[in-house]
């Protein structure tokens, strides 16, 4: 009797799990956080014709922005942006802000930064090529990335970028 007990339990606890990880993976799918490609690189972008629809011939160049309210560096890189956005401004070179956030929580966040942009767009940076916040492209007159910039910038790579669009 003991013997048929333990089998019995055994089963049990096979059963459970198997249903457990067909949910856990069913939810996965659903949800679509379960990723079947590698994590995208932004610098695979360089070259390439970035997947946003922009007025790119209007401009020489335009510098998009992908950043997110929740994202800490964003916030960090305020004081840059803000000189990044003078300067463009002064070299007819646009700005687009791309969010994965609704504009109800990116105008906002920008507001609070300082920043005022015409051009402010929802999209998921993963469905664009970007894996993460910050990341700066620069773009050329035909849609084509130039450059690829991610994280908090240092001075020196500040410098590189506004030297890049002036």
């Amino acid at each position: 009797m003991e013997r048929k007990l333990s089998i019995a339990a055994n089963v049990a606890i096979i059963v459970v799990a198997a249903l457990l990880i067909r949910v856990l993976v069913k939810n996965e799918f659903r949800t679509g956080t379960f990723h079947t490609k590698e994590r995208p690189k932004a610098e695979d972008l360089i070259g390439k014709s970035f997947p946003v629809s922009q007025p790119w011939s209007a401009y020489k160049q335009t510098v998009v922005l992908v950043l997110s309210a929740s994202c800490h560096y964003c916030a960090e890189s305020g004081a840059f942006y803000q000189q990044l956005i003078q300067h463009a401004s002064e070299h007819h070179v646009n700005v687009v802000a791309l969010f994965p956030e609704p504009r109800a929580e990116s105008v906002p966040f920008l507001s609070q930064l300082g920043l005022k942009l015409q051009s402010i767009q929802q999209a998921d940076p993963w469905s664009v090529g970007v894996s993460g916040t910050p990341t700066l492209l620069i773009v050329d007159d035909k849609g084509v990335v130039q450059h690829v910039f991610q994280g908090k910038l240092p001075p020196t790579e500040q410098t590189k970028v506004i030297s890049l669009i002036g």
